[in-house]
């Protein structure tokens, strides 16, 4: 999780500074890459997810997009 974390929230920073205030600046949190259910348990899953949001969003993200995740 911590390099995920540090991943996103670099992301948006370098977003910010190219946008140069002219454009909103969105994260985008994808599939894990593991089952839920199966690999992961929807708790992991969701704070997992949470954790992310909220490093991208402290790190100036405008909003957050959550991109299709499957269950099985």
């Amino acid at each position: 999780r911590e390099l995920a974390i540090r991943l996103a929230t670099a992301g948006v920073r370098l977003a910010r500074q190219a946008a140069e205030g002219r454009q909103l600046v969105l994260g985008s949190i994808g599939p894990s890459g593991r089952i839920v259910g199966s690999e992961i348990t929807v708790a992991e899953a969701e704070g997992a997810a949470a954790e992310v949001a909220l490093a991208m969003a402290d790190a100036g993200a405008d909003g957050i997009i959550a991109e299709t995740m499957p269950s099985t």
